[in-house]
């Protein structure tokens, strides 16, 4: 290859590009935020009456029928982006769920009259990795 203006602008432009490339996958990296040892939590349940906004009174949908919902929100920064969701067989009294950054919660489902109204005990923690180390801080932290 023959060095001259034209390839020296190309080589430099693809340098530039690659930096650009690593100092957003570290920045990428780095917003993945969290705690490194389980902690406790407070999350806020706001109710949503209807699954579907336009028809409140449909409750079946096929096989499923909507009960309840919530939208949940936290001060906690590892909190959302969950992919994941076990509910214990006793009717989802306990529940687990992973988030798409390397974390997990566990929480206690609170009900009146048979609806979902909030979560109690919650607690996040990170996904350890076979040495124990937290998978938020290596390559494998997206746990989708």
């Amino acid at each position: 290859m023959r060095l001259n203006r034209r390839t020296a602008l190309l080589l430099g432009a693809g340098a530039s590009a690659g930096a650009v490339a690593a100092a957003f996958g570290h920045r990428a990296m780095a917003r993945v935020r969290g705690a490194d040892e389980p902690v406790a939590i407070r999350i806020e349940g706001r109710p949503i009456a209807a699954f579907d906004p336009r028809a409140p009174g449909d409750t079946r949908f096929g096989a499923l029928t909507f009960r309840s919902g919530l939208v949940l929100t936290s001060r906690f920064e590892g909190f959302g982006r969950f992919s994941g969701l076990w509910r214990s067989p006793d009717g989802g009294a306990e529940l687990v769920a992973l988030t798409d950054n390397g974390m997990w919660l566990t929480a206690r489902t609170v009900t009146e009259a048979g609806r979902i109204v909030g979560l109690a005990e919650a607690r996040m923690a990170p996904i350890l990795g076979l040495a124990g180390e937290s998978l938020r801080h290596t390559r494998a932290y997206d746990t989708e």
